[in-house]
């Protein structure tokens, strides 16, 4: 997987569209492209891999503290419904239970990349809670 992101800019050219409900234009996958335009430039998003796996310790260590020190703050789950990273059945009931007084909006289209497929959802969600 590594050599496919950094020879072939996989992570641009397969997984960024995949999370995706709505088709990118030309224009927006060139931007995507040129934030990374070379191998050398991809080493990072070629490393996150490896990285997620490295952190299994610290992410126990999140899932046991996070509620006891954050549970009772004023959280806002916004979700992606057809997110294949997060996936909402196993995992959204977890995140509600963690915070008992969240407010859950889910976006019933929307993919892994929630901002580029509901901003203005998103938006309208933080701005009732918060605002």
């Amino acid at each position: 997987m590594q050599r496919q992101i950094l020879e072939k800019n996989f992570f641009v050219e397969r997984i960024v569209p995949r999370g995706m409900a709505h088709r990118l234009t030309p224009a927006e996958m060139d931007h995507y492209r040129k934030v990374q335009p070379s191998p050398a430039a991809r080493r990072g998003v070629a490393e996150m891999p490896k990285q997620i796996l490295a952190a299994r310790p610290l992410l126990v260590r999140l899932a046991r503290d996070v509620p006891a020190t954050l549970g009772a703050k004023p959280a806002l789950l916004v979700w992606g419904m057809k997110d294949f990273g997060f996936k909402p059945k196993p995992l959204l009931p977890r995140m509600q239970a963690t915070f008992p007084g969240n407010v859950t909006v889910g976006l019933p289209r929307a993919k892994h990349y929630i901002q580029e497929d509901a901003p203005g959802e998103i938006a309208q969600a933080i701005t009732e809670r918060f605002g």
